[in-house]
């Protein structure tokens, strides 16, 4: 990054782009931003942002932040409401180690992830989980 990017947003100690806070959620398929299951894009560890065209939900071409940038983040809210993404929910929060099916599961940013469910979301949750 030039001088005038890090004036404007500091660099985590892996260099990339550092935000206080992301507000992120995931889809049913357990994507995250647009890294989805089997596709390249959610393993690229060197760009700050990568492109998808041929996206398995609309559209098909977008752009996302990569894990880098992700996991970099100080703080992240993870905010999930619908119930066909509460199996992605409850395997990612109750495993809580990276998932190669579920790129939600390497979510890992600095300081705090804090999941926001409404009762939809969790409705898979184990009791102990489910409070």
């Amino acid at each position: 990054m030039n001088r005038v990017e890090q004036k404007v947003l500091p660099l985590s100690p892996t260099g990339f782009p550092q935000f206080d806070l992301m507000l992120l959620g995931i889809g049913a398929d357990g994507h995250v931003a647009s890294l989805f299951p089997n596709r390249t894009q959610r393993y690229n560890r060197y760009d700050c942002v990568t492109y998808i065209n041929d996206s398995p939900k609309p559209p098909p071409m977008r752009i996302t932040f990569t894990f880098p940038v992700i996991n970099s983040a100080k703080h992240i809210a993870m905010v999930v409401t619908d119930k066909e993404k509460a199996g992605a929910v409850a395997i990612t929060l109750e495993n809580l180690q990276v998932r190669p099916t579920l790129p939600c599961s390497e979510v890992k940013p600095q300081v705090s992830l804090t999941w926001f469910l409404n009762k939809d979301a969790a409705s898979k949750l184990s009791p102990q989980y489910n409070k």
